[in-house]
């Protein structure tokens, strides 16, 4: 990220927003600006996951005085195909009935997330419901037809370019019965 240096004369440095959010800021409860502030105009932001990231950059002078917030400027960065991983359920947990499975990416990019399972003998995977393409990225998957046994689990993301994960990770569920049998009735009593 480059900017045009501000012409105070008493400048102390800047400060950089990505998104809103201090970017070099560890503490967000920290209130403090001067051990963020920036000597240069440039500022190499490295390590993001991909998607779009918009930048402002605000003067700061000796006394902590702030300039209003420069224009903004974006950029979209699209360097691999997207990875969700599945949350929810946890890997090797037992399932029932209609189960909730949740999937997070670190990439803001992605267009749609398709949840699959499979037996784990199988080879082929079932796409459950349709994709999901808003967060969270979640779908109900009805395990009541299914056999006892273990399955695996995966989200299959495909980002705005159009980037499919070729090897989302997976993970393994036990299917089984988890439903508490009735309670007996009648009960009588008898005395002798």
């Amino acid at each position: 990220v480059d900017w045009t240096a501000s012409t105070e004369t008493d400048l102390a440095g800047y400060l950089l927003y990505r998104d809103g959010q201090l970017l070099n800021q560890t503490n967000p409860s920290d209130s403090s600006i001067r051990p963020y502030l920036l000597d240069g105009t440039t500022y190499l932001d490295k390590a993001l996951p991909d998607g779009r990231f918009v930048y402002t950059v605000v003067a700061v002078d000796k006394a902590d005085n702030q300039s209003r917030p420069s224009d903004p400027a974006s950029v979209t960065v699209d360097n691999r195909a997207p990875q969700a991983v599945i949350v929810e359920p946890a890997n090797g947990a037992s399932v029932d009935g209609v189960v909730y499975v949740k999937a997070q990416s670190p990439d803001t990019d992605i267009a749609s997330v398709r949840f699959q399972f499979k037996a784990a003998a199988e080879a082929a995977w079932t796409d459950i419901g349709s994709a999901s393409t808003k967060l969270p990225y979640s779908v109900d998957w009805d395990t009541k037809a299914l056999a006892n046994g273990n399955y695996q689990l995966r989200a299959v993301a495909t980002d705005l370019g159009g980037r499919t994960d070729a090897a989302p990770p997976a993970i393994t569920v036990l299917r089984k019965n988890l439903r508490r049998p009735e309670a007996p009735s009648e009960l009588t009593t008898r005395v002798d």
